[in-house]
């Protein structure tokens, strides 16, 4: 399956709290890579707001078409379908939104219900942002002993955060991501900068930051 380019994703983390007829919603959107155990810590983050929490209620959306979303309970339609409606109206993936319910003692109804869960669900996710995420792939350069110290600013220019460093009986590897449009001036400079003396491994899978 080709990548798409230009994918949107949240910011970062976004909370919101409403209260709707004495029932409080606690929200909370965070980007989720995988929906695996990336959303669960999303979720139990979620349950964790409060003791009295009844239901959380969730969506995720992934960059590869795939989406999940959960009631938990409520009546069918009333809380993840609103929850991923948002994600989608916000156009971003890898993107996780959950809200938690303590009940006020009044029934909201379906259509209650959907509006409230819809509406913290989208102050969660104004509130964590919109950013375009980028390619990225995964390098590790083995370079000699005598050549670590004067190589490791050339393989750490482009990367995404200073390299991981880990001695071995060979040479220094060092390891960290470089966004996938650069990554051929990244090997050419450290060609040049190493003398060719520098092995690099690429890792094949694209990763989005």
């Amino acid at each position: 399956m080709q990548e798409r380019t230009g994918i949107r994703g949240l910011a970062r983390a976004g909370t919101a709290t409403s209260i709707v007829r004495k029932s409080r919603f606690f929200a909370l959107a965070a980007p989720v890579a995988e929906d695996g155990d990336g959303l669960r810590a999303v979720l139990d983050e979620a349950r964790a707001v409060h003791p009295d929490v009844g239901h959380v209620v969730y969506a995720w959306r992934g960059r590869d078409g795939r989406s999940r979303s959960s009631d938990d309970g409520e009546p069918h339609g009333t809380g993840g379908r609103p929850c991923l409606s948002v994600l989608d109206g916000a156009d971003v993936v890898d993107a996780a939104v959950c809200v938690a319910r303590v009940f006020g003692g009044t029934l909201l109804g379906v259509g209650g219900l959907s509006r409230a869960y819809g509406e913290a669900a989208q102050a969660a996710v104004l509130d964590a942002g919109v950013r375009v995420l980028v390619a990225h792939r995964r390098v590790c350069v083995l370079v000699g002993f005598a050549d670590a110290a004067r190589l490791e600013i050339a393989i750490a220019d482009g990367m995404r955060e200073a390299p991981e460093r880990l001695y071995t009986a060979g040479g220094v590897e060092l390891s960290g991501e470089v966004p996938d449009g650069r990554l051929d001036e990244w090997q050419r400079t450290l060609a040049e900068a190493s003398g060719g003396r520098a092995a690099v491994v690429v890792e094949a899978r694209v990763v989005w930051r």
